[in-house]
């Protein structure tokens, strides 16, 4: 059995990751760190030979989590394995658990015991997302029951985190997250706030906030909070976060939202000086991270967010207050007007400049040509 300073000397990372760690967060930044992360705990789940050395492995896996928690979802595999299925009964064991966190460096404990707790709440986490996507009417009684401890298990779970380090934004946001889950929008304001509150340019709690803000209402109010939520949100968060395409798409249709129908885009544009540049540049932004998240996660997309809003952009080129930009009135293969671009028959939506460019481009555009469809 290896000693526990053997334990933490031969340790890969010595504490946990946060986002805030990755000083280089350009395109797929994130994405990548948290695979290597999950590689890494992989090579230490491995090596471990006792509760205690099991914490290496404690610490990447919950490193990868909280870098990016859809690649958590492919990875799916870290209970799986006869090694993972060990490290998750050490999790759900509180005295086993313990043996993870008992060296003599105290950083390290609260590291490990802070990890080891976000891999419980992960695992509940999951169950609470595979019972969203049942239906009510199919649960049963017992189903509704087993469905209730899960929400109590998972909010406990972040609730647990919470207790060991109440100052980490981080850590609200995640809870706020379950309570989004379960249909309790009010209570995950309070806990956006929060971490709004413990660090005012946290822009997962930002989005969080916005997404759950009940802008259907419609006040003036509402409206103008979720806009400035969003403007934290897009000025703090790496262009390769999952929620940044929805983010400056979302924030297009509330900045437009009181256009008429019946209206021009020019006169309503002239009634509103600047906004045209904004609406420009959230469609660039929007669009490139779009196309990263395409390349990681296409499930993620917001598709029917994303037709709306490059449908609103052409109306924005056919009343010619727009130039040509990427994504709008373009080839989508090459990028160019040729002036003769043919729309896509499956989504009417993507352009091309020729059936060539449009063939190259179909093992790519396959799948968003079948969203598209499926909205109609």
């Amino acid at each position: 059995m290896a000693s526990n300073s053997s334990i933490k000397g031969n340790s890969i990372k010595q504490r946990l990751i946060y986002p805030e760690n990755i000083l280089d967060q350009k395109t797929g930044q994130q994405f990548a760190e948290a695979s290597r992360m999950f590689e890494e705990a992989n090579v230490a789940l491995a090596a471990a030979d006792s509760d205690a050395s099991y914490a290496p492995a404690v610490l990447a896996f919950a490193s990868g989590y909280l870098l990016q928690p859809r690649i958590v979802d492919i990875e799916r595999g870290m209970f799986s394995s006869p090694k993972g299925a060990i490290l998750r009964s050490i999790l759900l064991d509180k005295e086993r658990r313990e043996n993870l966190y008992k060296t003599d460096d105290k950083e390290f404990n609260n590291n490990v015991k802070i990890a080891a707790h976000i891999l419980i709440a992960f695992e509940e986490f999951t169950h609470l997302n595979s019972l969203a996507n049942v239906p009510k009417n199919m649960l049963g009684k017992i189903g509704v029951q087993t469905g209730e401890m899960i929400i109590n298990s998972a909010l406990k779970a972040w609730d647990d985190v919470i207790a060991i380090e109440s100052e980490n934004s981080l850590f609200w946001y995640m809870k706020g997250q379950v309570l989004g889950i379960i249909g309790r929008p009010e209570d995950a304001i309070i806990c956006f706030k929060k971490g709004l509150e413990i660090n005012p340019v946290d822009y997962r709690s930002a989005f969080g906030y916005a997404i759950n803000s009940p802008t259907y209402t419609l006040k003036p109010k509402v409206i103008e909070e979720t806009i400035h939520a969003l403007d934290i949100y897009i000025e703090n968060a790496p262009i390769c976060d999952e929620n940044m395409s929805h983010a400056c798409f979302y924030k297009i249709m509330l900045i437009t939202g009181k256009k008429l129908s019946t209206d021009s885009w020019k006169k309503f544009l002239d009634e509103n000086s600047g906004l045209l540049d904004t609406i420009v540049e959230l469609w660039k932004k929007g669009f490139k991270a779009m196309c990263i998240l395409e390349r990681w996660f296409p499930s993620r997309i917001d598709y029917q967010l994303y037709k709306k809003t490059v449908l609103m952009m052409e109306e924005l080129w056919k009343e010619e207050l727009i130039k040509d930009i990427e994504g709008v009135h373009v080839c989508d293969f090459c990028g160019k007007d040729n002036g003769k671009l043919m729309r896509c028959k499956g989504c009417n939506v993507s352009l091309y400049c020729s059936k060539e460019d449009q063939e190259k481009h179909w093992p790519k555009h396959k799948i968003i040509c079948k969203k598209f469809q499926s909205l109609v």
